[in-house]
């Protein structure tokens, strides 16, 4: 086993498990400290990261731009540490966590319409899955296979992803809809009947045969359009949500809004699709620490010229 895998197999098998034991305090701090070992063991990233966010914020120090890349790699250390928690109670759970506008989502709910909740790869999106179906509210979730064959993981990275998505589809009380052929009419169906779907709308266009141009964070780019198109084919609500972490209080702030109003299904799937990604676009500008994808965003883009500035850069 090479020194890289050796480390790896070790933080996950023994680091994270015991980080997950310890007080909030000191396993937040532990969490922190496996960020900052990604941050130093994948140069490669590392340096796409900066690249990338100076890109996006060309006025920001040198000093901000690296603080701001060793940050967003706490982020999804944050969330695999919470995903060790996923079997406690709703409890425990809510003790962690503030809610604003739970009742636009109800209200959503009960129209009978048909719910599509939409984020970003933003913060600990694992802990919001757990929050709302351990609350009562069972949705669908949208996501990519996991298998080697798709994407390439260290195997006992696998291994604990695996038992990830397994207690989501516990707490939220419905299997992961993995995407690929004949899911689209799967998830209509869903949809038509009322039920909860959730998807992250800033997916990399890897693979994926239906794109449409869009602007995000300033560039030309392309990202998958079906969630516009389940909204134009439905007629469902829209349901934006988001959740920031608060490290000094140890506690997360969940947000829903209900954006339905914002949209028409007589508009094109390219406009439904850009006011959005506008809502994730935002959250990534305001907190770009919380975004998990920057050393990837390359990957979305169309074409680098004719970029214009993001409206809000973080101070």
């Amino acid at each position: 086993m090479a020194p890289y895998d050796r480390v790896v197999h070790f933080d996950y098998r023994y680091l994270l498990p015991f980080a997950a034991r310890l007080p909030l305090r000191w396993a937040y701090r532990m969490a922190g400290f496996r960020g900052w070992m990604q941050h130093l063991l994948r140069p490669d990233s590392r340096r796409h990261a900066r690249d990338h966010l100076r890109m996006v914020f060309p006025r920001l120090s040198e000093k901000r731009i690296r603080n701001l890349a060793l940050r967003h790699y706490m982020t999804p250390a944050r969330d695999e540490l919470e995903a060790c928690w996923y079997d406690r109670p709703f409890s425990f759970f809510d003790r962690l966590t503030d809610v604003q506008g739970r009742k636009a989502l109800v209200g959503a709910m009960e129209s009978g319409q048909g719910v599509l909740l939409f984020s970003g790869h933003l913060g600990s999106t694992g802990f919001f899955f757990c929050h709302a179906g351990k609350s009562g509210i069972p949705m669908n979730i949208i996501g990519r296979p996991i298998e080697p064959e798709v994407i390439p993981l260290h195997p006992t990275v696998l291994e604990f992803n695996r038992r990830r998505v397994k207690g989501i589809e516990r707490a939220v009380s419905n299997p992961f809809i993995l995407t690929g052929r004949g899911k689209f009419g799967e998830i209509l169906e869903k949809l038509n009947r009322g039920e909860i779907v959730m998807t992250l709308a800033d997916v990399a266009p890897i693979g994926v045969k239906r794109t449409s141009p869009v602007q995000f964070l300033g560039f030309p780019a392309r990202l998958p359009d079906g969630i516009a198109h389940l909204y134009i084919e439905t007629g469902c609500r829209l349901v934006h949500w988001s959740i920031r972490h608060d490290p000094r209080r140890r506690r997360q702030s969940i947000e829903l809004q209900d954006v339905t109003s914002q949209v028409s299904p007589e508009e094109s799937g390219a406009v439904v699709l850009q006011k959005l990604i506008a809502w994730v676009d935002r959250g990534i500008v305001q907190h770009p620490e919380d975004w998990w994808c920057w050393d990837s965003l390359n990957h979305y883009l169309d074409d680098r010229k004719g970029s214009s500035s993001p409206e809000e850069a973080p101070n």
